[in-house]
């Protein structure tokens, strides 16, 4: 079961339309909120924008009737070697905390210069909500005087949002996904059903596509079977192999997981005795330095009242 690249967009076609519309009536505005939960598609949605914009006069373009990359066009072969010249991409680095302002200012350097044949210039901005104060103040100045022909796409997880100075001097399109429809991506991206290795008591209706598959991929790697291990099992081994420490997937999830265990537990059960550490525990995760607790502390304490409890 291959993950091939994300030549395809299964979602959020009127959106796409909306976006492609102005490019074709040289209407684009310069900056551009993507936004949405993490997994759910925002990286592969501007993939699928840039490669339409770079491509329309190309002899293999974008194909908008069918929201599909051709994989054979110039720009997505560029774009895949990081060499195009009217893009420029900034990221999380590996083992930073944030988006620093050197690299801002990089970004800035290129905005400054031509672009490439007098087209669009993009740039593209991953992870947004890690910009840093400094860096966020940075890019807050050059959205108020962009260049002409660049296009900002800054791409946002909606539960942690940029300053809303930021956010007050762009256009934002929302993306989400009702479950039904999270689960059926996913089961074209993987061209085979998520249900033959995953038990659904692991995928809740928060789950996006891409943190379905990357709890496929983590499962994988730790050699789990996810058939057949309960939720309160699968959150057990976690905690005590402090799994949590060792991959990037579970750094950034685990305390989602933790919470919708919860809820559930307080919903189904009906005892505010669970609403209240439910309550708790979105305190503690949210502010541990305030609770003088560390990572481990807090999992073991909720091991402890919630799992042993």
């Amino acid at each position: 079961m291959d993950h091939h690249q994300n030549l395809k967009l299964y979602n959020f076609h009127d959106d796409f339309s909306s976006l492609s519309n102005l490019v074709k009536k040289s209407e684009m505005p310069n900056s551009i909120i993507i936004d949405g939960m993490g997994g759910i598609g925002k990286r592969t949605f501007a993939t699928h924008f840039i490669n339409y914009t770079f491509s329309l006069n190309e002899e293999e373009p974008y194909d908008i009737k069918n929201y599909e990359i051709n994989a054979m066009n110039r720009s997505y072969k560029l774009v895949l070697n990081n060499s195009h010249p009217n893009l420029y991409s900034i990221n999380l680095n590996d083992g930073k905390s944030s988006i620093s302002v050197e690299q801002i200012r990089e970004m800035i350097k290129f905005a400054n210069k031509s672009s490439f044949n007098n087209q669009y210039k993009i740039i593209l901005i991953n992870k947004s909500e890690f910009l840093n104060k400094s860096s966020s103040n940075a890019i807050l100045k050059i959205l108020e005087e962009p260049s002409s022909n660049t296009i900002f796409l800054i791409l946002q997880n909606s539960r942690k949002k940029n300053l809303k100075t930021i956010q007050s001097r762009c256009i934002k399109f929302h993306l989400k996904l009702d479950f039904h429809n999270a689960i059926s991506t996913t089961n074209k991206i993987l061209n085979d059903d998520i249900y033959k290795y995953i038990n659904p008591d692991l995928i809740s209706h928060y789950n996006t596509p891409g943190q379905i598959i990357n709890l496929l991929d983590f499962s994988k790697t730790n050699d789990l079977n996810l058939k057949t291990i309960s939720i309160t099992e699968f959150i057990v081994l976690i905690i005590d192999k402090k799994l949590y420490l060792k991959n990037n997937f579970m750094k950034t999830n685990f305390n989602t997981f933790l919470e919708k265990y919860l809820l559930k537990l307080a919903i189904d059960k009906k005892k505010n005795k669970y609403f209240k550490l439910y309550d708790q525990f979105i305190n503690m995760s949210n502010q541990t330095t305030l609770f003088n607790l560390d990572q481990e502390s807090l999992y073991l304490n909720y091991k402890n009242n919630v799992l042993n409890g």
